[in-house]
């Protein structure tokens, strides 16, 4: 009878791992690799093609087909402005009792208890307890308890609240409260008052392409208020001015599809009475909704209101529960089911005490704005917010009057269901005031019928390849003395494997390994990759990756990447070529980047895209400039091969869609849809129909932006040795600007100029109106003669040189203020 096969496999222990750790009763087979004196595996953990360093696997634990690592010290960040939420990795990793981790990569995590993931990559997480994440990037995150994240989606640098679920494709930063605040209004002292707080679970509902955004462009706060320069060079990514200001999203909201809720406020909170009284606060509050019908919200958003932004134009008071009342229903259904048996009373109150938050939030309102809301409305100003706040407090009082919101066991009491709307035998009370609210009525499903087709994850999941622990060699490779190669390997013919470089777990056929790279769980092709790079779970075919290079949990075909790439889980390259360092995320497509690139949260498709050097004139030379574009999460470029979309360094917001044909000048910031054909000159505002667009308008409507994006991350991705030539690119962009205008001004006074091909670009100017060129040119002539855009490099760091004005910094923005 042959002997039972033992339940540890010796190739897969590590010389530095304590024997005396590892139970005799675990099961470790495979490729799995264990190293670390730290690393303890308990009785009855089953181990397969696991990575483990200096982790601690308890009982009846299950590793599929992962890598799990811990390496480094573990990271932290601040998901509120006073820190007093913090996201932290793990101090002793761990994957506890009875759970499953399978096709993961997760670094520096923990795993709590009936935890279950799939197909996720994780940074420097740790894990809550019962938590089901599927194909979900999540990168320094640390959840609460019952946390469902299906996808693949995607979450940074984020606290997720207890009960969280999110099933749509987004990028979500920021905090996912639990708390509700019961407000009062304190009239003595002019402030919101939290008479109670209640924590729920946080059951609210998020669309396809909900992109939360902690990173508006703000400045930090400067110690005097002044901005004298730029900050010490501190290489590729450095930011020594960017803010970040939180999002908090409440237990009961909603975040309608393709909706991006952008943080406001640098202030610091250090009590929740703080936060709800500061108006430029980003919280979504309990049963608010954001983006029905646009797509940005910001700011403080009372509970029951409609948000699209700041501006009373943007938003409606009380519109949930007077136009959507099903959505009500429905979220307090939800929420009666995932509260607690002894707590589900809280569903049945819940909504009243919203509404009576809402009407101290509007008693604070009129306050501030000297509005009577005992007086009737005819007799006071019609000015908008004036009538803004009355009709608000008008419908609140009408909700709470006619008693609608009352429920047993989580079910509506009175509400009857006729046809596709809910009505109630009190209803005409809200009819007195809103007298569309039957009509215009619409139910959850309505509100995010916009939800798309989520794409599939890219990323490399599975067993590779069935070999097991067996490492194999051809004899047509060499493989250096000093390379390391783990169990589960298979590298194949004409393959390299310089010195130093670490292999484990992967499939190596014709590839060459420079020194000091890592492969880890890889199946490459005809790839190389350069000195000190980290590949792990990766798919590469005919592809290139140069040195000090990342990629994570990506596929990459016939991609070729210059040096200092970030190639971000769930990323798809097929025909990529770039020559400056990128960060790329989503999926990109026949595209060629050749400036420094930003795209780390692109949630969206890119195909066809052509990212521009700018070109200044620097001591009588032509110098090209790869200056940085950002592409935000969910954008969309919509290039083909005979109209691909062009870009010089810009700012392509969240959910922006570029159509072929599209180029985008310096500076330029982009929102909404993008017709084809559309050529946009330096600077330009553009949100959708051309008629809208506001030529030359950054300068002055978003300066921090130009400081933060355009400048600073180009001259820290470029080094001081290009510091004269990027102090020269807004100064030189403005210019070129107006003699476009310019030129096309006199082009319509029949005067013609031979240098006109040098605007040929910008597509869009004979479709301006004469009045934007001339506004568009005024705001170049402004922005130039100011003197703000005068920089100089000295002492290895950029610097504002004008003897004109300075700049300031007040609430995170940044201000010119003229001498004298």
């Amino acid at each position: 009878m042959p002997p039972e096969k033992p339940n540890i496999e010796p190739h897969c222990i590590g010389p530095d791992v304590n024997p005396a750790n590892i139970s005799p009763d675990a099961k470790i087979s495979g490729a799995s690799y264990l190293t670390g004196s730290r690393t303890v595996v308990a009785g009855g953990a089953v181990l397969r093609d696991a990575r483990l360093h200096n982790v601690v696997v308890e009982t009846e634990a299950i590793i599929v087909d992962s890598i799990v690592v811990a390496e480094g010290e573990p990271k932290s960040h601040r998901c509120d402005t006073a820190g007093r939420t913090v996201v932290s990795g793990a101090e002793q990793p761990r994957v506890a009792r009875c759970c499953d981790v399978m096709d993961s990569t997760l670094i520096n995590m923990s795993v709590e208890e009936k935890t279950k993931i799939c197909s996720t990559w994780a940074h420097d997480c740790r894990f809550g307890r019962n938590n089901i994440i599927s194909e979900a990037k999540l990168t320094l995150v640390n959840t609460g308890s019952h946390v469902e994240v299906c996808g693949p989606t995607e979450v940074s640098e984020a606290w997720l609240g207890d009960h969280t679920a999110i099933n749509r494709r987004g990028y979500f930063e920021g905090l996912f409260s639990n708390k509700f605040h019961r407000l009062e209004y304190d009239r003595n002292k002019k402030l919101l008052r939290i008479i109670e707080t209640i924590e729920l679970p946080h059951v609210s509902r998020y669309g396809t392409n909900t992109i939360n955004s902690t990173n508006s462009g703000k400045l930090l706060p400067q110690s005097d208020g002044q901005l004298p320069g730029f900050g010490a060079y501190g290489g590729l990514w450095h930011d020594p001015l960017l803010s970040h200001e939180q999002v908090e999203l409440a237990p009961c909201c909603w975040i309608a599809p393709w909706t991006k809720v952008v943080g406001q406020s640098a202030a610091s909170h250090h009590t929740d009475e703080e936060l709800v009284n500061d108006k430029l606060t980003t919280f979504v509050m309990p049963f608010a909704m954001a983006g029905v019908g646009g797509d940005l919200t910001r700011g403080l958003v009372m509970p029951g209101e409609l948000s699209l932004g700041l501006g009373y134009k943007q938003r409606r008071g009380c519109w949930v529960f007077t136009y959507a009342p099903g959505a009500v229903i429905d979220m307090v259904g939800r929420l009666h089911k995932a509260l607690p048996p002894d707590n589900k009373t809280i569903a049945d109150t819940i909504v009243v005490k919203a509404i009576q938050t809402a009407q101290a939030m509007v008693e604070a309102m009129a306050d501030e704005n000297g509005v009577d809301l005992n007086s009737p409305t005819e007799g006071q100003k019609k000015a908008g917010r004036t009538r803004w706040i009355l009709t608000t407090h008008e419908l609140i009082r009408a909700h709470l009057a006619a008693d609608l919101w009352q429920f047993e066991n989580g079910q509506p009491c009175e509400w009857n269901k006729e046809g596709d709307r809910w009505t109630h035998p009190r209803f005409e009370q809200i009819l007195a005031i809103a007298p569309d609210a039957l009509d215009e009525q619409v139910d959850e499903e309505q509100l995010f019928e916009d939800d798309k087709p989520v794409l599939p994850a890219a990323s490399c999941s599975g067993s590779l390849f069935g070999m097991g622990g067996l490492t194999i060699v051809d004899s047509s490779a060499t493989v250096s003395p000093d390379a390391q190669i783990g169990p589960g390997c298979l590298i194949g013919a004409d393959t390299v494997v310089e010195a130093g470089a670490v292999v484990w777990n992967s499939e190596l056929n014709g590839c060459r390994v420079e020194k000091d790279a890592r492969i880890e769980r890889c199946r490459l092709r005809n790839t190389h990759i350069g000195s000190d790079t980290v590949v792990r779970s990766c798919d590469a075919e005919n592809s290139r990756i140069d040195q000090n290079s990342t990629a994570d949990a990506a596929r990459m075909k016939n991609a070729t990447l210059a040096a200092r790439a970030t190639v971000a889980p769930f990323a798809d390259l097929t025909e990529v070529e770039t020559t400056q360092g990128v960060i790329l995320g989503g999926r990109f497509t026949n595209t060629r980047i050749d400036t420094v690139l930003m795209s780390m949260h692109m949630a969206g498709n890119c195909e066809h895209l052509r990212a521009l050097p700018t070109t200044i004139q620097l001591n009588g030379r032509n110098v090209k400039v790869p200056a940085v574009p950002m592409l935000g999460a969910g954008a969309e470029i919509r290039g083909t091969a005979d109209s691909p979309v062009c870009m010089e360094c810009c700012f392509i917001g969240s959910n922006a869609v570029l159509e072929a044909g599209t180029y985008v000048g310096f500076g330029s910031f982009v929102m909404g849809r993008i017709d084809t054909g559309t050529g946009l000159p330096p600077f330009t505002i553009a949100d959708g129909h051309l008629s809208r667009h506001k030529i030359g308008g950054v300068p002055a409507s978003m300066p921090s932006t130009i400081i933060t994006h355009f400048i600073n991350w180009t001259f820290q991705a470029l080094g001081p040795e290009q510091g004269p030539a990027v102090a020269q690119l807004v100064k030189q962009a403005l210019a070129r600007g107006a003699e476009a205008v310019e030129w096309e001004l006199a082009r319509r006074d029949g005067q013609t100029e031979a240098d006109g091909k040098r605007f040929e670009q910008y597509h869009s100017l004979d479709r301006y109106s004469e009045q934007q060129l001339k506004v568009g040119l005024a705001n170049y002539h402004k922005a130039l003669e100011s003197g703000a855009w005068e920089i100089e490099c000295k002492d290895g760091q950029l610097w504002f040189a004008s003897g004109k004005g300075k700049w300031l910094e007040r609430d995170g923005s940044a201000f010119w203020e003229k001498h004298g």
